[in-house]
């Protein structure tokens, strides 16, 4: 069962099977996309990184490097800012503009097998910043 199939059951209510062991590597795939827009994005990286799902909602610029597919930019307000780095990342754009993708995976040689197919998206790293906004100063010492 694919993951994105796992994902729809399990949004239904239905019961999902349990997944492989974490000793078995899954083939990697750089992507999910589904037929409506998606609320989260939810972006998976290596482990023991924890899986991060900011709003799409929030995404207030998409920077892509177009030409050669190496880069994509997330921009979330003043709050995020995502960089994803690897290689025919064009098909992952599309779908970004959309708000379509479900997931992101960077590959992790721990997790996947190495990919076979040159011509799909590539996720050498994802990096996710997130800058805290200041804390307002105490009611006492606003002007």
């Amino acid at each position: 069962m694919s993951e994105v199939d796992r994902l729809a059951r399990f949004r239904k209510g239905e019961s999902v099977p349990e997944t492989k062991s974490t000793g078995d590597k899954q083939p990697y795939v750089a992507f999910a996309v589904g037929k409506e827009p998606q609320r989260y994005l939810e972006l998976r990286l290596k482990y023991p990184e924890p899986a991060e799902c900011p709003l799409n909602a929030m995404i207030t610029l998409l920077r892509v490097e177009w030409r050669f597919g190496l880069a994509i930019t997330l921009i979330y307000g003043n709050t995020m800012v995502v960089t994803i780095k690897g290689k025919k990342l064009q098909p992952i754009a599309e779908a970004l503009k959309e708000g379509k993708v479900i997931w992101l995976a960077e590959f992790d040689t721990e997790s996947h097998t190495p990919a076979t197919n040159d011509d799909a998206p590539f996720i050498k790293s994802i990096e996710v910043l997130t800058e805290r906004p200041e804390a307002p100063p105490p009611i006492n010492q606003r002007h």
